[in-house]
């Protein structure tokens, strides 16, 4: 196969940190411009609708994690299956794994949009949303999972060009889509006065379009892997997407479950406390995501060089992970403590929201950390297509913990932080289970398969 373009990074030879952190920076920056949809849609709303509404995005954004996050797995599968083949030099199976791929986000986006609709007010019971806010919370789901086939597209179309080391130009078009949002945001809500419907609306717009401007630039591309349309999809391609992809995506599926079983806790405390609860979760997310950006460079390398064997250099790459994570993640957390109450303020100026939202940063916020653990070490598992026993340790902490704490202490002591504790928890455990794993299996396993790969430099 023809050497990596200077658009592509080939992680199988070179400096560890420097490829990992050229790598990281441009998913990085797409990461935090694809969470921006989520936060100007709630700011937006929370400031010309009322906490009301806030509430109702936040409380929806929750529910479509759990549909969106399986088909998100599958698409991280297809990543790693890219990566994996690109490592091997192989032009023409790179070639049919692209076209494969493609075809089959296509089918799946169909899927999940029929899917979601048919889930919404199941959901909706389950969460025990507020009355008061339950129709704008169905009108919110109903459009974005009407458009929702956009974000299942993109998110595989990037995931292709970063696996073969190309981050930036799916960066260049989501920046352009996350403009659009805002700007269509501000229009259907603050001027066309459309409410969360017009959250709506803006969101899968500027997600369709990111979608088409990543195709484009597949299909037209002269690299080895320029998608062509012509040919049958690959039953060994979609078999290997299945067995990687479903473990990752049955464990985000699970795992947003248990948020939304957190969620409810929460708005059992009244609409206030759950919008102020959506503000916390905003902020969280910003550095969950900063962590899952880094982690997913690490899933690029260790995925490349575990298909050209390169098996120390993987090694070397979870090192490097762990600690540029957690040193990052540590001023981030500093940052928010220091200026939490105007970071909730951006998103409403009610006040009794503000305060909820405050004391649950202030408390729960530090906690951050153990998620660097916990998606560091999960990363080399999916790096090397065997994410069934990292999906397991996970389920058994994020949801098995969890749950449990949540079952014992809305008995025993049951009061917002107490119920909002349960999210960090679960974070703790299974950051504990798969570092275990890790330590006593994947370790050794990595010196041993180093023991007979060749010597790199």
């Amino acid at each position: 196969m023809a050497h990596a373009s200077h658009r592509s990074i080939d992680m199988t030879s070179g400096t560890v940190w420097r490829q990992l952190l050229a790598f990281a920076l441009p998913v990085l920056l797409g990461e935090v411009f694809q969470l921006s949809y989520s936060i100007i849609d709630s700011a937006i709303v929370g400031r010309f609708v009322g906490d009301g509404a806030l509430a109702a995005v936040g409380a929806s954004e929750t529910i479509t994690r759990v549909i969106v996050g399986f088909f998100t797995g599958l698409s991280t599968g297809c990543t790693v299956i890219v990566g994996i083949v690109f490592g091997r030099k192989d032009r023409e199976e790179l070639k049919e794994a692209v076209h494969t791929i493609i075809l089959f986000s296509i089918l799946a986006g169909f899927v999940l949009t029929g899917a979601g609709i048919a889930l919404v007010d199941p959901a909706i019971a389950l969460m025990d949303i507020p009355q008061a806010i339950r129709g704008e919370a169905r009108d919110y789901l109903m459009i974005y999972f009407a458009g929702v086939a956009g974000l299942v597209l993109y998110n595989t179309v990037s995931g292709v060009l970063r696996a073969v080391g190309d981050s930036r130009r799916p960066l260049y078009y989501l920046i352009f889509s996350s403009v659009l949002n805002t700007a269509l945001d501000v229009l259907f809500v603050a001027c066309f006065h459309w409410g969360v419907k017009g959250a709506a609306f803006a969101t899968i717009l500027a997600q369709l379009i990111s979608a088409v401007l990543c195709l484009a630039q597949l299909t037209l591309t002269s690299e080895p892997w320029k998608l062509h349309w012509k040919g049958k999809m690959n039953r060994d391609i979609i078999s290997s997407i299945f067995s990687t992809g479903i473990p990752i995506g049955f464990q985000k599926s699970i795992v947003s479950f248990s948020n939304v079983i957190v969620m409810s806790h929460i708005a059992y405390f009244g609409t206030q406390c759950l919008a102020g609860w959506v503000v916390y979760s905003k902020i969280s997310h910003i550095l969950t995501t900063v962590t899952q950006s880094i982690t997913a460079a690490e899933t690029t390398f260790v995925s490349q060089n575990y298909g050209a064997g390169n098996y120390r250099r993987a090694e070397d790459g979870v090192r490097v992970t762990l600690l540029s994570a957690f040193l990052i993640d540590l001023v981030l957390i500093a940052f928010c403590l220091l200026l939490r109450r105007p970071f909730c303020a951006f998103f409403t100026d009610g006040e009794e929201t503000i305060v909820y939202a405050v004391r649950f940063v202030l408390v729960i916020i530090p906690f951050q950390v153990a998620h660097v653990f916990m998606s560091t070490y999960i990363s080399v598992l999916r790096g090397m297509g065997k994410a069934l026993t990292g999906t397991v340790l996970m389920i058994c902490g994020l949801v098995g913990v969890r749950q449990l704490y949540l079952m014992i202490i809305s008995r025993v002591w049951n009061t917002p932080i107490t119920a909002g504790l349960g999210y960090p928890l679960g974070w703790i455990a299974s950051g504990l289970f798969v570092y275990l794993y890790y330590v006593l299996r994947m370790k050794p396993a990595f010196e041993q398969f180093a023991e007979r790969s060749p010597e790199w430099n």
